[in-house]
């Protein structure tokens, strides 16, 4: 399997998301845009048990080695860990290739106040996923913050979206 370094921003009509395999390895290969902070974002982290998935295509194998969304909280709140999985259908259905509960390095986007309800953050967890070629989807079903509140994955709607599958479909 071709070891390429992934970018992916996958959205709900576009939730944003980044995968990559290194720092220094940089080939786009799929792109749903930016983080936006001002559509709307789903919930991630409530008691309420949902999943969230959104699907994104690779062209080609390659090896993700990183993941990163926009992430939403209440102002103040810090963003600790995300319940993951990619697998081959929405929800976590079908085969699961690569799952875990991960902590979250955090970049401050927008913080709450004139421009931003929220705090808006990107942020990137490390990975270790091969994949072929095809299509697949990126699920998020728990999450932790420092204060126990809600956590959210970013939606922005697909403006930026390139690469196979684009814009995805979430659910």
């Amino acid at each position: 399997m071709a070891n390429k370094s992934v970018r992916l921003c996958v959205g709900i009509s576009s939730l944003c998301l980044l995968l990559s395999l290194s720092a220094w390895a940089g080939s786009v290969l799929y792109t749903n845009g930016p983080v936006n902070g001002n559509i709307r974002a789903w919930d991630i982290g409530s008691s309420l048990g949902f999943t969230v998935s959104d699907s994104f295509g690779l062209g080609s194998a390659s090896t993700i080695g990183s993941i990163s969304f926009g992430d939403v909280v209440f102002p103040g709140e810090t963003p600790l860990t995300i319940t993951w999985s990619i697998s081959s259908s929405k929800l976590g259905g079908g085969t699961v290739f690569a799952s875990g509960t991960s902590s979250l390095t955090n970049t401050l986007v927008c913080l709450s106040g004139p421009g931003c309800s929220f705090d808006v953050y990107s942020s990137l967890f490390s990975t270790n996923v091969a994949l072929g070629a095809g299509t697949y989807w990126l699920n998020f079903s728990g999450s932790s913050t420092a204060n126990g509140d809600v956590e959210l994955w970013d939606e922005n709607d697909g403006v930026g979206c390139s690469g196979v599958g684009c814009p995805s479909t979430a659910y």
